[in-house]
């Protein structure tokens, strides 16, 4: 019986592999195209294929990839760009961050971003933010109604 099964699983697993294959969205294969030619150290041809790939699926990971191959053709400003979009999309794409550092750092552009605030609040992404404060509001409601109960029953 334990043998049919694994047998049936492993039948399954093949007849399923080509179909989990052609899942993979066409953004995902463009990615995966350009990958390959970034790793070739063809980054001219790898920018076309991360925009088309950023058209049909925005990611952060898509603009900084794009923000490393412009910059290593020498296009500064366009992968300043993309790793500045990178992080407004994912605030805690830590190496876009240290990308876009080293970039102003080497251009003598360095900001003013290593203060206690700008660092507490670039934790977190704006929807992240709204949820806490959200949760902040009921959990205070939440308490002021539970001490307005209380002083009613004394």
């Amino acid at each position: 019986m334990k043998t049919k099964n694994s047998l049936l699983i492993i039948i399954c697993a093949f007849i399923a592999a080509p179909f989990a294959w052609m899942g993979a969205s066409e953004a995902e294969q463009l990615f995966f195209q350009a990958n390959v030619h970034f790793a070739e150290e063809h980054y001219a041809e790898a920018i076309p294929l991360y925009l088309k790939a950023l058209e049909l699926q925005p990611s952060a990971n898509i603009h900084y990839n794009l923000g490393n191959a412009h910059y290593l053709t020498g296009n500064t400003g366009l992968a300043r760009l993309h790793w500045e979009k990178a992080i407004a999309m994912n605030p805690r794409h830590a190496t876009a961050r240290i990308h876009r550092d080293m970039l102003l750092a080497e251009l003598s552009l360095s900001e003013n971003n290593s203060g206690f605030w700008y660092n507490f609040i670039a934790r977190f992404s704006i929807n992240q933010w709204v949820m806490v404060t959200a949760l902040s509001f009921w959990a205070m409601a939440f308490l002021w109604l539970l001490r307005r109960t209380r002083k009613t029953t004394m």
